[in-house]
C-alpha cells in the first residue's frame, strides 16, 4: 500500500489540479485560527510527518510541488498568488 502512495506522489503529474488546490486552501482555512508561526510549522510538521510514516523523501514531494506551480497557478486560477496574498497578508 505505501509503495503505490509513493508511487502516486512521485508520477503525480497534475491531472487533478482542481482538488490539488482546493486541498491547498483547505489547509490553509484551516490554520487560520492559529498564530502565524504555529501555521507554517503545523504544515511542515505535517507534510514530514506523512511523509515518514510511508517512506518517501519529504525532499521529492516539495520538488515536485515546486515543479508544478505554473500548473496550480494557471489562468483564471491563481492559486499561488492567491496564497502568497493570504501570507502576506495574514502571517506578515
Amino acid at each position: 500500500m505505501n509503495q503505490n502512495i509513493i508511487d502516486a506522489v512521485r508520477w503525480y503529474s497534475g491531472q487533478e489540479l482542481e482538488v490539488t488546490r482546493a486541498a491547498m486552501y483547505g489547509y490553509l482555512e484551516v490554520g487560520q485560527k492559529l498564530p502565524p508561526h504555529l501555521q507554517i510549522i503545523g504544515q511542515a510538521a505535517s507534510l514530514v510527518t506523512l511523509c515518514e510514516a510511508i517512506g518517501l523523501d519529504t525532499h521529492d514531494v516539495l520538488q515536485i510541488i515546486q515543479n508544478m506551480k505554473a500548473d496550480l497557478d494557471a489562468p483564471f486560477a491563481h492559486t499561488i498568488n492567491a496564497a502568497k496574498d493570504y501570507a502576506r497578508g495574514e502571517l506578515l
